[in-house]
């Protein structure tokens, strides 16, 4: 009778003790309580056929430790549908986001080198730390060599005539099927 009363109170004291709370999102719990979610994976936005932001989505991938980001390019229908929600266009190639909190109420749009310092800091480690200190740069800085890189990045590191296809293992990161 005892065993039966403790296994009957574990779940109750692992969902008091270990995270369960009372939240906006979340599924129902033991309880009636509710559990959070982790947020969406963060979206790369990217030219698909730009050879440095098919360097840039390999640097991610490679330096990627936790699994955590996804990755569309901006021809994709998933890109112009995220785009134009927020009122951006697709058709502006030389522009790189982050779809942070994808198609969560708190869903954010981050782009040109406020989307560099999100990807760096989210990597985590020395790349974390290179992400802080281009983000402590003034933004003007920030954009102003942000913008010269993308104005000449078909001249530096080439334009592809398709996007590249991901190999098996990585496919799965990637949204415009």
């Amino acid at each position: 009778m005892l065993l039966t009363l403790r296994v009957a109170f574990v779940p109750f004291v692992v969902a008091f003790c270990f995270g369960p709370t009372r939240n906006q999102q979340g599924s129902e719990g033991i309880a009636g309580l509710r559990w959070n979610r982790m947020p969406p994976n963060p979206i790369l936005l990217y030219d698909g056929v730009c050879g440095l932001c098919n360097r840039l989505v390999q640097f991610t991938l490679r330096h990627d430790r936790r699994d955590l980001f996804r990755f569309a390019s901006l021809q994709s229908p998933l890109a112009a549908r995220i785009l134009e929600r927020h009122g951006a266009s697709a058709a502006n190639l030389d522009t790189f986001y982050v779809v942070a909190h994808h198609q969560q109420p708190d869903e954010q749009l981050i782009a040109r080198s406020d989307a560099v310092a999100y990807v760096l800091r989210e990597l985590g480690g020395r790349w974390q730390v290179c992400g802080i200190f281009w983000k402590l740069l003034p933004p003007m800085i920030r954009d102003a060599l942000y913008n010269l890189i993308a104005r000449n990045r078909y001249k530096i590191f080439g334009k592809l005539d398709t996007c590249p296809l991901p190999d098996l293992q990585q496919r799965h990161k990637f949204l415009d099927k």
